[in-house]
């Protein structure tokens, strides 16, 4: 049964035109390092689950690839468009998945966990559904790094702020700092929230909900028993990649790729 705040969330996402233009106007080099990646820590003929598969370009990209992918996702109208290209989908919220436990080798989660009212929830219902060995593939966004600092201070001036760039940005970095700070001295997962940007200015962005940094969720799986490691882009260039050691915490998000071990392990 869901939630009052899912049933928001689903209502936003049927009623949002926007938002499906965004989606649509993905081509297939945005889901490369995705399919990439995913290929990487899979078998031709595993079964996968593509978890939030929008209109589902990457969900026809994994399926060529060899992969007996699934996709779901919490909006019908966007699954309506990825059945008229014979895709296999199921509405679905990904912390109550219509599936039977330990059914996938590989799940994938692309630009989706900073959207997710419930994080934790989300992340025990893919590891019940990920069978043992199996991989689960997540990219997660880095809500403090440099570029999201600007984004935002730039936002906050279109929607009224009368406060100069330049302090915006300087406010947003302290906060940004502050809230890494904390989750690399706490040693445990720290959440929070991101108050609602709907309105005049609005982006496709503006709809996360919690302010996501690839180390919570690296923490959240270990806690589930998971082997995680960090990965940069596929297509990362030398130069991209030495920029993200050099900022590190504070630099663009990163794939937590997190394995399940086997019973006898």
């Amino acid at each position: 049964m869901d939630t009052p705040d899912v049933d928001r969330m689903r209502e936003f996402y049927e009623s949002c035109d926007v938002y499906e233009g965004c989606l649509a106007r993905r081509g297939p080099e945005r889901f490369r390092d995705y399919v990439e990646l995913v290929g990487g820590c899979a078998t031709p003929g595993d079964r996968m689950l593509d978890a939030g598969c929008g209109l589902g370009q990457a969900l026809g990209l994994l399926r060529e690839h060899g992969l007996e992918a699934v996709g779901i996702d919490l909006a019908e109208r966007f699954l309506r468009v990825a059945r008229r290209s014979g895709l296999p989908v199921v509405t679905a919220d990904l912390a109550r998945l219509p599936f039977a436990d330990e059914c996938f080798q590989v799940v994938g989660c692309y630009e989706v966990v900073e959207h997710l009212l419930d994080i934790e929830s989300a992340l025990r219902s893919v590891w019940a559904a990920l069978r043992c060995g199996g991989v689960a593939c997540i990219r997660v966004d880095n809500y403090c790094s440099v570029t999201r600092i600007r984004e935002r201070a730039r936002r906050k001036r279109r929607r009224g702020s009368r406060l100069p760039l330049a302090l915006l940005t300087a406010l947003e970095a302290v906060r940004g700092f502050w809230q890494t700070l904390i989750i690399v001295l706490s040693g445990r997962p720290v959440m929070a929230s991101v108050p609602p940007l709907l309105g005049p200015g609005w982006q496709h962005e503006d709809d996360v909900v919690w302010a996501s940094h690839p180390l919570t969720v690296t923490r959240l799986l270990r806690n589930l028993g998971a082997a995680v490691e960090l990965r940069p882009n596929p297509s990362d260039t030398r130069l991209k990649r030495l920029a993200r050691r050099l900022l590190w915490h504070f630099g663009p998000g990163y794939w937590v790729v997190a394995r399940k071990p086997n019973r006898a392990a």
